[in-house]
């Protein structure tokens, strides 16, 4: 792996990668586990405190022409001030939305070719669309085409809002995408383009799925919210209350077996570039680049 001057961008081989964090999320992981989740004591002061998570959406450059983008967040529409996850610091300011900060790096809205949505929470998808002059909302990236896994968008919740509320956060982006015929479903493993593959990994929803790149003999995995902490990496019972435990865990255990395989790179949605390992006959979680 090569690593050009800025740090939150790097070249996987032949494809240019960049990591934006589109703002951080308050959590405190004890109360978000659920109760079948286990951990070692030594893991307590990281799961019993709040801590600050990044929200990161990731673009992939491919020579060719395609520009890939996962899970685009818009930061202030999903999480504004005074919401349950937003920092309680007055201080704090996020960064600039997340199509300000692709255009200042150089990233066309518009030559955005492809955009993959891990899974059907709204922080994964609030940046798919905006309101254009007239206070309509229309698709963000003009010329992509957004892939959502089938599962997700059957699920009630998603299809209860689109029914029930034409206002509502997944009408304006999912329903509007829908609407204008460029939302694409998928079911199981789908090959995107050559280097890029979409595969299944149900649990935190129905229809998670996350992103492989593979180029010129390396791998990297966008693994959305398979984890949301080093800690639900190293201890494989360690999930979210809202995830389906055995169809989780089972996802955790087919991606770790295939990073390790590969000694792939992952970029989880609320982590640092790491990279997995064997120690003691356990899994371990190494930070390759901190997201700050």
């Amino acid at each position: 792996m090569k690593w050009p001057d800025s740090l939150k961008q790097f070249k996987l081989g032949r494809a240019d990668v960049s990591i934006f964090n589109n703002g951080e999320l308050a959590i405190c992981l004890a109360e978000i586990m659920n109760e079948q989740s286990r951990w070692d004591p030594s893991y307590n002061e990281y799961v019993e405190n709040t801590r600050l998570f990044p929200s990161l959406t990731i673009h992939i450059s491919l020579q060719g022409g395609a520009s890939v983008l996962v899970d685009p967040n818009d930061f202030l529409l999903s999480s504004p001030p005074g919401s349950e996850y937003y920092p309680q610091s007055r201080e704090y300011v996020p960064p600039p939305v997340i199509f300000d900060q692709l255009e200042g790096s150089g990233i066309s809205l518009s030559k955005v070719t492809h955009v993959v949505i891990t899974h059907a929470h709204f922080d994964h998808y609030a940046g798919v669309t905006r309101k254009d002059f007239r206070g309509n909302f229309r698709p963000a990236f003009p010329n992509a085409k957004y892939f959502l896994n089938h599962a997700d968008w059957d699920r009630p919740e998603t299809q209860q809002e689109l029914l029930n509320n034409p206002h509502s956060d997944v009408s304006n982006s999912l329903g509007v995408l829908n609407e204008e015929g460029v939302l694409q479903l998928v079911e199981g493993t789908e090959e995107l383009l050559s280097e890029i593959a979409i595969l299944p990994a149900p649990g935190e929803t129905p229809g998670h799925q996350v992103l492989r790149l593979r180029s010129e003999g390396e791998t990297l995995y966008c693994t959305g919210d398979l984890f949301h902490d080093f800690i639900e990496v190293e201890n494989a019972s360690a999930m979210s209350s809202w995830a389906d435990y055995a169809t989780n865990l089972k996802s955790k255990e087919t991606i770790v077996k295939l990073a390790l395989q590969e000694n792939a790179y992952l970029i989880p949605a609320h982590m640092q570039l790491g990279r997995l390992s064997m120690k003691d006959s356990k899994i371990k979680w190494n930070a390759v680049l901190e997201i700050v």
